[in-house]
């Protein structure tokens, strides 16, 4: 590729640049007059997509450049992003930088995808970069150059295939790299935290469960013993019904609840373990209700969740088999070594 000539209109400030037909040098005698803003200005007005230069905006630049390909003589109009193509009189009109590679293969008479997408890193180097974009990297602006691509596709192999091929393999193992931080977080930082929430919810429901049972076995004892009690009151009444009398020392006497030996003395004994039982009762209802009112309290508290709590109750419910990430994180490590090892051979 030879230019010839290029024409410049920047906001009707207009310029001509003729170049020989053989080697060009572009220099000055001190810096800051325009050396790398003219090579910027010579590959904006090839299509490609460039960022101005200090106090230039390229999108008001107006280019004209002709040049030559072999026996191929080729006029670029550019103005902003509309490049209309000449060659031979005919026409031709792209939109960029969408169709920057449609006119590229116009331009090098080339599909060779690998070729057009790398060719300006072949070919220019900016000074701000320097042998940093050595094999790949941006060449200038949201411009990628990849050396491996630019090789391959000058050798006229299909490497594209195996490029995305590694490609997919990344994305997986990224995507398996992510689920095993997953597994560590819940493992190291939820389960913990959330474990001691749940681990003092399971107690207080347990000391409930343990009072319930107790108050239901006094509650047994106090039914038997005033069942005991009404028995004896029913025995007594019908003691007394009966008119039983018994002969004391020759004297004729009936059977009362006041001539009973002992009988007092039992129900005295009854009442009072009615009353102790009574108050057990009591106690243990007034706990499992302090219980129940501090269980209340802590669900309100894990129902009342914050953004975060929300995250990790969803990440909790995260099935995740570590060893069975691992096993495909190391068969995704040993394709990409050999699609490397393809790769490189070709």
């Amino acid at each position: 590729m030879k230019f010839n000539t290029l024409y410049l209109d920047y906001e009707g400030m207009k310029k001509k640049f003729d170049f020989s037909s053989n080697n060009n040098l572009v220099y000055s005698k001190k810096n800051s007059v325009g050396k790398s803003t003219l090579l910027r200005m010579l590959l904006f007005s090839l299509g490609y997509a460039i960022p101005g230069t200090k106090g230039i905006k390229f999108e008001k630049l107006k280019t004209i450049l002709l040049l030559e390909i072999g026996n191929r003589k080729i006029t670029l109009i550019r103005n902003s992003n509309n490049l209309e193509l000449i060659e031979n009189d005919i026409s031709q009109y792209f939109l960029l930088p969408d169709e920057n590679i449609y006119l590229l293969q116009v331009i090098f008479n080339s599909e060779n995808k690998n070729v057009l997408e790398n060719i300006l890193g072949s070919i220019y180097m900016d000074q701000e970069k320097g042998w940093t974009l050595l094999n790949k990297g941006f060449v200038i602006g949201r411009i990628y150059f990849n050396l491996y691509e630019l090789v391959g596709g000058l050798a006229e192999r299909n490497i594209e295939e195996l490029q995305k091929e590694l490609n997919i393999l990344k994305q997986e193992k990224l995507k398996y790299n992510a689920m095993r931080s997953i597994y560590f977080y819940q493992t190291s930082v939820i389960e913990e935290k959330s474990g001691l929430e749940i681990d003092y919810i399971d107690k207080i429901e347990n000391d409930i469960l343990l009072l319930e049972l107790e108050k239901k076995q006094l509650m047994k004892d106090l039914n038997e013993i005033e069942s005991a009690i009404e028995d004896n009151k029913s025995f007594l009444k019908f003691i007394e019904k009966m008119k039983i009398a018994v002969e004391i020392e020759g004297k004729r006497e009936l059977v009362t609840k006041d001539n009973i030996v002992g009988f007092e003395e039992s129900q005295l004994y009854v009442n009072t373990r009615k009353k102790i039982i009574e108050i057990k009762i009591k106690k243990i209802k007034s706990k499992i209700s302090q219980l129940r009112d501090n269980l209340s309290k802590e669900y309100s508290l894990l129902n009342l969740e914050t953004e975060l709590q929300k995250f990790d109750s969803r990440i909790m419910n995260i099935n995740l088999d570590f060893n069975l990430i691992e096993k495909l994180i190391k068969e995704i490590e040993t394709k990409e070594k050999r699609t490397r090892e393809v790769l490189r051979k070709k």
